[in-house]
């Protein structure tokens, strides 16, 4: 007996973007426009969503507009403080900024909700093992630093 029953089309795969929690396609192009247009018809219904509005946050970041990310992923921690993706975009913009001070609470918020063994908790691990290496200005530290990005990556890899 033949099926005659249409199979629905396979999803496109995606792939992960190392830094990035989001899944992009695998063309590796993004459409800002039409993810800026998704995310705010999301927005018009659901105000208080917390992807959109995280999901903006990464838009306004990729567009080079540090000041529009930093408010929407503060907006996004004000109503969630728990949610990762928000709070570690929010650590990596301010530290990509300079402002490795008000990052680092961030990235042990980030550590002490996702554990150590989470692909954010090495990434939180490594930037503080970074900022401590750095505060210290010593090579001893530096090295430390390194040693701990590198074993954070080890730990990435191990889950994946």
């Amino acid at each position: 007996m033949m099926n005659l029953a249409r199979r629905a089309p396979r999803p496109r795969a995606a792939i992960s973007v190392p830094g990035s929690h989001r899944p992009r396609p695998r063309s590796g192009r993004v459409n800002l426009s039409r993810a800026e247009q998704l995310y705010n018809s999301v927005l018009s219904e659901q105000p208080s969503n917390t992807e959109a509005l995280s999901g903006l946050g990464d838009v306004a970041k990729q567009r080079h507009d540090p000041a529009a990310a930093a408010k929407l992923y503060d907006k996004v921690l004000a109503q969630n403080p728990s949610y990762l993706p928000a709070l570690l975009a929010s650590a990596d913009q301010k530290w990509d900024s300079g402002d490795k001070k008000a990052a680092l609470p961030l990235y042990q918020q980030l550590l002490e909700q996702a554990g150590p063994s989470s692909e954010y908790g090495a990434h939180a691990a490594a930037r503080i093992a970074q900022g401590a290496g750095a505060a210290a200005g010593s090579a001893r530290g530096e090295r430390r630093a390194k040693r701990a990005a590198r074993d954070a990556e080890t730990r990435s890899r191990a889950h994946d």
